[in-house]
């Protein structure tokens, strides 16, 4: 299961660096400047390690938590 992820809009970082004790099997970037956070129980983001950027929170049981955050940080709205 590898998830494309987008760069961050707003400092450039790509690549998913790491996703804390989740199940995932796809590739991570150790040189990536993104990361899956657990942000409150059961709840989940992707958070850029550069910048601090913060991805939508999505609730999610922790087998579906990296697909779900991603997807989510993917399709999230700038605001200009």
């Amino acid at each position: 299961m590898s998830i494309e992820i987008s760069p961050c809009p707003f400092c450039g970082a790509s690549g998913l660096a790491y996703v804390l004790r989740l199940p995932y099997d796809g590739m991570l970037d150790p040189e990536g400047g993104l990361g899956m956070v657990q942000t409150g129980e059961d709840w989940y983001a992707v958070r850029c390690r550069d910048c601090e950027a913060g991805g939508p929170r999505v609730k999610a049981t922790k087998a579906k938590a990296v697909e779900k955050a991603v997807k989510a940080w993917n399709r999230r709205t700038i605001w200009a």
